[in-house]
């Protein structure tokens, strides 16, 4: 049988000490009624003390993880790609540029979670648009559990791909393919595409005015700049949605390096 902890035993011990002091210091003054009251709570200490201690430890129920070791299996490849927004060979790929810095060592006390439901549980997050008590009840994992995984992935993610995914042409042949998107849609003398978008938030609990936008709802701005195919070449996100487009372009990296002569 478990035992209470250390702690819940000396708490119980001084509760009981501080009554009887009572007790003792007042016993003359004090009236049978309030004798009575005290004596009362110390019984009732008495009790939960026993039962502190033959109550065994609760013991973490089993998560089901059915869904994601065999319902992923299972899908169609449309049904996975309208769950994770990615192919199979992407993901299997995704997975693999990852692994350096999601794979887990195993313990004796508990197992880890695979790189591959790593990887899921963040891309079902990110595309399907839900909260963390969802994902955490299809992939089997506590609350708090999911929300680690989903942030050190989406780290993970952005220190790993976006060096190698999301750049700005910095030499002549790179400035002339990335012209080549745009001039075969009859757009000349272009190396690339930029706007900004609102990306819709709760109400923040501080500054909330800052991030009030002038299309009636709170939101953080999202500077993009694209080639004629749709790549990104440079991403700027985080600023409060009220500030105005040319002042997120001049707080924006690709500003600074067009100041530094590194780009353009």
């Amino acid at each position: 049988m478990a035992r209470c902890s250390k702690k819940q035993k000396r708490a119980v011990i001084l509760r009981r000490k501080r009554i009887l002091k009572r007790c003792f210091f007042s016993f003359e003054k004090s009236s049978f009624l309030v004798k009575t009251v005290l004596w009362n709570k110390i019984k009732k200490l008495d009790v939960a003390f026993k039962e502190y201690n033959r109550n065994p430890r609760r013991v973490g129920r089993k998560r089901s993880t059915d869904w994601c070791d065999n319902g992923m299996l299972q899908m169609e490849d449309f049904e996975f790609i309208a769950n994770f927004r990615l192919s199979r060979p992407s993901f299997e790929k995704l997975c693999n540029q990852l692994r350096p810095l999601t794979v887990k060592e195993e313990t004796f006390a508990k197992n880890t979670v695979s790189v591959e439901r790593r990887v899921a549980m963040t891309l079902y997050f990110l595309g399907q648009g839900i909260n963390y008590r969802t994902v955490a009840n299809q992939f089997g994992v506590a609350v708090s559990t999911a929300c680690h995984i989903i942030h050190q992935t989406t780290k993970a993610i952005v220190d790993i791909l976006t060096p190698e995914y999301i750049k700005f042409p910095e030499n002549d042949a790179e400035y002339l393919a990335a012209m080549a998107t745009f001039q075969c849609r009859q757009i000349p003398n272009c190396v690339g595409a930029i706007d900004g978008s609102h990306i819709r938030i709760l109400r923040p609990t501080e500054c909330s005015t800052d991030f009030y936008n002038r299309k009636g709802y709170y939101s953080i701005l999202l500077q993009g700049i694209c080639d004629g195919d749709g790549k990104f070449l440079s991403v700027s996100c985080g600023y409060p949605g009220s500030i105005h487009d040319a002042r997120m372009l001049r707080r924006s990296g690709f500003y600074k390096n067009v100041l530094n002569k590194r780009w353009i």
